[in-house]
């Protein structure tokens, strides 16, 4: 859909600073990165701490850009003068969204936001068709990825889905006004980025956000088995549709085992369906249960959507289960870490371990604040109680960690520590055997993932 004249001239209306007759050109396309082909675009400055797009104006001006804003003046006709560059394209997507047919999404969550996006993706394809949904892709979830990923979508799109990540307060209430949601789900509540917002309750009230986002004749998607999320629907008016693994929600689960095959699961609603849901970790069940409440709130065919998960893909990098070199079962789950989804993960890994001998190898888990030593303790102590044999760490953070491993009783000789990701990969291709199962999980800036790929290289 191409942004011509007449809609970017209302779309800005409250961020130009001077005329601009160039609005009247239009363009295909909107573009924030000087490095991607400008032909046909609008191109949107933007400044940061260590970048200012306005050095790259005459650059994307000369490479054929339809039109640039600019928070400074310029003498090309193709520039359009606005006070905010950045507010200039949330606005913009704003009105986009407005104008599409499709019902707007929102979700967010400590755990599981982005693989609970991608179940949600499949699901609607199964009862909408495939091409339905325009979702968040990668990490595009904050304050700039979210409004590229709306003004990306057209009127194709039965459904457009928006992930809603934060670090502070007050920025997924700022994502609610940009995408103005229809139907708001929060996957749970946990302890991701608590050191950012005050611990726990800051948390709490920061993930709130989006139930309070929502559109008054919007629905909330309310996790039964979430407290938190619970907290949060309580006093709100708004339209409900609960989901959990059990009680009177719309959609409910029951998990009848695990294999590394996946999930034996039976997902209620107006009808049961009984499906291998291809993905471990039960907790990935009342993920799905909830995209499928964001089916219910929406009138979608849940059980369509049900189907459709038994084809489910699965996402990179949360339990991903692979191989490695010799023959070890290993559990990718390092796209990112806090102490909620470690837990989750371990259970993951007990589960799908059988007889093999359950490892864990966990990086730093970052942002949690002044409490982080004793929560990676709490995570280390937390495996060995489950029946975790041997445990990796890395980094000043991962000492805590096998502190707690050793406080459950683990020796010595079965915990392992290295300097960083890439020592500790190398630590463990010498201990771990053909008839383990290793899961690797930790925050992004632990680069966990090095420690998969020497495992699996030339599996």
């Amino acid at each position: 859909m191409k942004f011509d004249g007449a809609f970017l001239t209302q779309a800005l209306h409250a961020r130009r600073a001077a005329s601009a007759p160039a609005l009247s050109v239009g363009a295909q396309w909107v573009c924030t990165d000087s490095r991607q082909d400008p032909a046909g675009a609008l191109f949107v400055p933007l400044v940061g701490e260590c970048f200012d797009g306005h050095d790259y104006l005459d650059d994307v001006l000369a490479a054929g850009a339809a039109l640039c804003l600019s928070e400074r003046p310029h003498d090309d006709a193709r520039v359009v003068v606005v006070d905010d560059s950045l507010r200039a394209l949330q606005d913009i997507a704003h009105a986009h969204l407005l104008r599409l047919p499709g019902r707007r999404v929102a979700l967010t969550g400590s755990n599981g936001k982005t693989s609970t996006k991608e179940m949600l993706r499949c699901a609607l394809e199964g009862a909408y068709g495939e091409g339905a949904v325009h979702a968040t892709t990668g990490n595009l979830n904050n304050h700039i990825g979210l409004p590229l990923v709306a003004c990306a979508a057209d009127e194709s799109a039965t459904v457009v889905v928006l992930e809603m990540g934060m670090n502070h307060l007050r920025e997924i209430e700022r994502l609610c006004e940009i995408a103005a949601p229809e139907v708001g789900l929060i996957t749970n509540v946990g302890t991701a980025h608590a050191g950012n917002v005050g611990g726990p309750a800051g948390v709490e009230q920061a993930k709130g956000e989006l139930f309070l986002g929502v559109l008054e004749q919007g629905v909330l998607v309310v996790n039964d088995d979430d407290p938190a999320c619970v907290r949060l629907a309580a006093s709100n008016p708004r339209r409900q549709v609960h989901f959990g693994r059990g009680g009177d929600g719309a959609v409910r689960f029951t998990v009848h085992g695990v294999t590394e095959g996946g999930l034996d699961v039976t997902f209620s609603a107006d009808e049961d369906v009984r499906i291998v849901f291809p993905v471990i970790g039960r907790h990935n069940a009342q993920n799905a249960a909830g995209a499928l409440a964001v089916l219910q709130a929406l009138g979608a065919d849940v059980a369509a959507g049900a189907r459709a998960l038994a084809h489910f893909a699965g996402v990179p990098g949360r339990l991903r289960v692979t191989r490695a070199h010799h023959g070890a079962l290993v559990v990718d789950d390092t796209y990112n870490a806090n102490p909620d989804s470690a837990r989750a993960a371990v259970d993951a890994l007990v589960d799908v371990a059988g007889s093999r001998r359950p490892v864990l190898a966990l990086g730093p888990m970052l942002e949690l604040g002044d409490d982080a030593p004793a929560m990676h303790r709490a995570v280390g102590r937390y495996a060995v109680e489950q029946g975790v044999a041997q445990v990796f760490s890395c980094g000043e953070l991962g000492r805590a960690v096998l502190d707690g491993a050793r406080e459950a009783g683990l020796r010595d000789d079965d915990v392992v520590w290295a300097e960083d990701s890439t020592s500790l990969a190398a630590r463990m291709l010498a201990d771990v055997d053909a008839g383990d199962a290793v899961l690797v999980k930790g925050s992004r800036g632990a680069r966990m993932e090095r420690v998969v790929e020497l495992l699996t290289e030339n599996a």
